[in-house]
């Protein structure tokens, strides 16, 4: 909403008493109706913004009413915000209580003393979340065979590990990444077999299992064989748990299966707050494949983005809008709308997955990615939202909450090709959310 300042600046002429109250009056009355601004100039003074394509639009919860819309209609590059559309169609497509479920099974024999001579068989499907350390919403997966294998009085191991994989349709990327991104950790690619983000850590010369204490120090690299560094970690996991295990090789697998069981991720909840909080590319990717098993019986990320968009054009009623090229945000090519941003949130607002959603988006100020965006508004009332970035594009979108944890307004903030520094902009973008959402009482 303008002010009488913003008038006062605009023109650049002052207005009399009876003049500023006829304008008062005028904004009462246009209160309660969408404001759009053609200028984005008179909204976005902040140097940063002045020449960048912005666009803005705020919605009621409640009433669904467009309450402000800036370039509302127009295309920008999302960035990451794109993930906001991946987790909404994986929890409308799989459910909450999905789960990825990892068949192990054992093939050989087991002897009276606890003593296995065989194969051990992990069959993968593109679970993303196999990890070497302790986090919430990772899958201990040495934890979770050691568990197996006591469960089935097994002490001691002579044989292999090895991977059997259901059909693998699709390159370990999006064809759409740039080069930069595929080389950097950021731009791990989905294996069937994944394990610690598909990057390998070292600490000095030395490649490290967990980054406890030293984390500073761990550099990292994409690893593009996650099977043989997963194969190599469970034989020393093993050992570290009292299993000896003894290499074998076998030149054809055992026939006789001896054991079977399965490793389950987190649920899907936990999974996509994962990727919401910390923008986790490769587990975006994997969510979206994962999802798209509903449109094709062996989808490729081309075909699985295209369905990502043709299933939010149709939910949100819209010729357009939405483009994808990939499921988390890091193809240039991606673009979207304010709108169609908002319109998803208040869309998932109205589900009874809501909560969950929300949920998976930090909280301004205070956790994951947006930790450092201090948004401070009157009465109790906090941000959630998601981040998306990269070279000249930051956008954030999500809900502003009353005290009670009710949902008031869904909002998306985009801005690609801004000048000045990342930070400026971050502070340029936190300082107009919490101006203008303080002015909404």
């Amino acid at each position: 909403m303008f002010f009488y300042t913003d008038v006062v600046r605009i023109l650049g002429v002052d207005l009399t008493m009876r003049h500023r109250l006829y304008f008062f009056l005028f904004l009462l009355v246009i209160s309660s109706f969408p404001v759009t601004v053609a200028s984005q100039d008179v909204v976005f003074s902040d140097f940063c913004l002045s020449e960048a394509h912005t666009g803005f639009v705020v919605v009621e919860i409640d009433s669904g009413r467009v309450l402000y819309s800036v370039n509302g209609n127009k295309l920008f590059a999302p960035a990451s915000n794109t993930k906001l559309f991946t987790t909404a169609y994986a929890l409308l497509r799989l459910g909450e209580n999905f789960q990825w479920g990892t068949p192990v099974t054992g093939y050989g024999k087991i002897k009276r003393n606890g003593f296995f001579k065989g194969a051990l068989v992990v069959s993968g499907n593109g679970d993303p979340t196999f990890s070497s350390v302790t986090h919430p919403h990772f899958c201990p997966v040495s934890d979770q065979i050691v568990t197996l294998l006591l469960r089935n009085a097994i002490t001691r191991i002579k044989g292999d590990i090895a991977f059997g994989f259901t059909p693998k349709c699709s390159p370990a990327v999006p064809s759409s990444w740039l080069l930069d991104d595929v080389n950097k950790p950021w731009g791990a690619g989905v294996h069937t077999i994944n394990f610690n983000n598909n990057v390998r850590w070292f600490f000095r010369d030395t490649e490290v299992w967990d980054t406890a204490q030293i984390s500073r120090k761990v550099s990292t690299v994409i690893n593009p064989d996650p099977e043989g560094t997963l194969a190599g970690y469970l034989k020393f996991a093993l050992k570290n748990r009292g299993i000896p295990f003894q290499e074998h090789p076998w030149p054809a697998r055992p026939k006789t299966m001896v054991f079977t069981d399965t490793v389950f991720s987190a649920g899907l909840g936990e999974i996509i707050q994962e990727i919401n909080f910390y923008s986790r590319n490769m587990w975006a990717e994997a969510l979206l494949l994962r999802a798209a098993l509903h449109t094709s019986l062996c989808p490729d990320f081309a075909a699985a983005s295209d369905s990502l968009s043709a299933y939010w054009r149709q939910q949100l009623g819209l010729p357009g809008g939405v483009y994808f090229y990939d499921g988390s945000g890091l193809s240039p090519y991606n673009a979207v709308t304010p709108m169609a941003v908002v319109q998803l949130l208040n869309t998932m607002a109205a589900t009874h997955f809501s909560k969950i959603f929300s949920a998976s988006l930090p909280l301004a100020g205070h956790e994951g990615t947006v930790k450092d965006m201090e948004i401070v508004l009157p009465d109790g009332r906090f941000v959630r939202m998601k981040s998306g970035s990269f070279t000249r594009v930051i956008c954030y979108s999500g809900y502003v909450f009353s005290s009670g944890d009710a949902p008031l307004y869904a909002f998306s903030f985009m801005v690609n090709g801004y000048r000045g520094s990342q930070k400026e902009v971050k502070n340029a973008m936190a300082h107009f959310l919490s101006v203008f959402f303080q002015s909404m009482e």
